[in-house]
């Protein structure tokens, strides 16, 4: 059986051989990408994000192996380069079922066969109806010339850290954090990842193993980061020369690392896109805080008492992207901003305003890039 597909003006022809290799054709979402081939290539791939087809080339797709198996990827020509992506890389372990609420623990499930790293991920509850719980994976973009090169031959790495005021929001952007022109313009490897979001994401309702609450989804980024620092030289990137980069909330989100002394070994560089020191509906009191998320249990039916958590864990993921009705919050723009880090006073937590950490000297000695827009947030 053969069909057509219109991509990039050409028309391009899926056929079962196709499927066979990928086993993922005619399907729809993160895990269904649409094989086809295409005049004068190998088997390519067509996803949601992408509207064309991505051609794989004589090399053969990019394979390389992680610590716990392999991965395969896909390539793509861009300015004359050939570039590497690999998406869906598990970095933690689904905070599903009983982890959820939870702090991050490392994904270490080894797998045998080579893993398909060239669909695209699921992205974190959103607020709304969209997304999935299962969704910490991470994306990497780099030269296909440089995977697993020499160690004098490897490249600085760009951490990119997407906002959406914490309530949406993924790694891929729709496309537009996709990293090859990063790739090829800057001689870099771009990593992006996917982070929890609102009460999954930033919540008081369980802690971490240092005792701090309401960062889950600041621990998710720094085990992404810490993914990064482990494993980018097997994509050629040195992680001795990582820059962490964010817009928005992602740039709250970089402010908090460089104030974070658990995040310091993970970076050296930091660029911040419009971001903020103090507001403290972004990083809330933790009095607020817990007052907030006990409300919110409440106005879903689950008072606080011993059966609270597992009365939230059986709650539908949804229950936690929008404002229960009948319940409002202090924040004076509670409804378009609920959640944020929580100060909490712990060392893997968050100590203090990042305004007032700043004044104190007691962040990352880093180099810095901070830029923003003339009345950015008349938007709001």
């Amino acid at each position: 059986m053969r069909r057509l597909l219109f991509a990039a003006g050409a028309v391009a022809v899926a056929s079962d051989d196709c499927a066979e290799e990928y086993g993922q054709c005619g399907g729809q979402g993160w895990d269904g990408a649409t094989c086809c081939d295409s005049p004068g290539s190998d088997c390519v791939a067509q996803n949601e994000y992408y509207s064309q087809c991505l051609p794989n080339t004589a090399h053969g797709d990019p394979v390389v192996d992680l610590p716990l198996g392999s991965i395969r990827g896909f390539d793509r020509n861009v300015s004359n380069k050939l570039v590497s992506t690999f998406w869906s890389i598990p970095y933690a372990v689904p905070p599903i079922g009983e982890r959820r609420f939870h702090y991050p623990e490392p994904f270490t499930q080894a797998w045998s066969d080579v893993r398909k790293a060239y669909v695209t991920p699921p992205e974190c509850s959103q607020s709304g109806t969209g997304g999935v719980e299962d969704c910490l994976y991470l994306n990497v973009y780099a030269q296909r010339d440089l995977l697993q090169c020499q160690p004098q031959d490897r490249v600085p790495v760009m951490f990119w850290i997407y906002g959406g005021a914490y309530i949406n929001g993924d790694g891929l952007g729709n496309g537009i954090y996709d990293g090859t022109n990063l790739v090829t313009k800057h001689d870099v490897v771009v990593v992006t990842h996917n982070y929890r979001l609102a009460v999954l994401g930033f919540n008081t309702y369980t802690q971490g193993p240092h005792g701090e609450t309401g960062t889950q989804a600041m621990a998710d980024q720094r085990l992404a980061m810490q993914w990064t620092h482990d494993n980018v030289h097997l994509f050629g990137g040195d992680a001795t020369a990582l820059t962490i980069f964010g817009e928005s909330a992602g740039a709250f989100s970089v402010l908090y690392h460089l104030v974070s002394p658990p995040s310091w070994p993970l970076f050296k560089n930091a660029i911040l896109e419009s971001t903020t020191t103090s507001l403290s509906w972004f990083y809330q009191p933790k009095d607020l805080a817990e007052e907030m998320h006990q409300g919110w249990a409440g106005a879903l039916g689950c008072p606080t008492g011993d059966g609270q958590l597992v009365c939230l864990q059986a709650l539908p993921g949804t229950d936690f992207m929008n404002q229960p009705s009948g319940y409002d919050g202090k924040s004076p723009i509670y409804h378009l901003f609920p959640s944020g880090p929580v100060i909490d006073g712990t060392q893997f937590g968050l100590l203090d305003l990042p305004a007032t950490l700043l004044e104190q000297g007691r962040f990352a000695q880093v180099p810095l890039l901070v830029g923003a827009n003339k009345n950015g947030g008349s938007i709001f």
